[in-house]
């Protein structure tokens, strides 16, 4: 036991569990188009799932899953199209 509380670095200042959920679900919002309160979760099922036995196999979190996760496609995290007209400035 002591060699393993001699290994062990605590460092301070790190967000606690509701302020870390709070941020995971805003880094998702700025990537996903409509508002997902489940992604945040989804994300979590997903880390936890290959953390356990039956991710045993592949521990690895790749793009692919992340989407699959989020249930999107990669076109569905580009930016939309501009909506926006530009008209030439007139001169007076």
């Amino acid at each position: 036991m002591p060699a393993f509380f001699a290994a062990l670095s605590v460092e301070a200042g790190e967000p606690d569990l509701w302020e870390q959920r709070n941020l995971l679900s805003q880094d998702l919002g700025a990537y996903l188009s409509e508002p997902d309160t489940e992604a945040a979760l989804q994300l979590k099922e997903l880390v936890t799932l290959r953390a356990t036995d039956e991710g045993a196999k592949d521990r690895s979190v790749r793009l692919y899953d992340v989407l699959q996760a989020l249930q999107v496609s990669e076109n569905d995290l580009l930016p939309a199209t501009s909506l926006i007209c530009i008209h030439p400035a007139r001169s007076s």
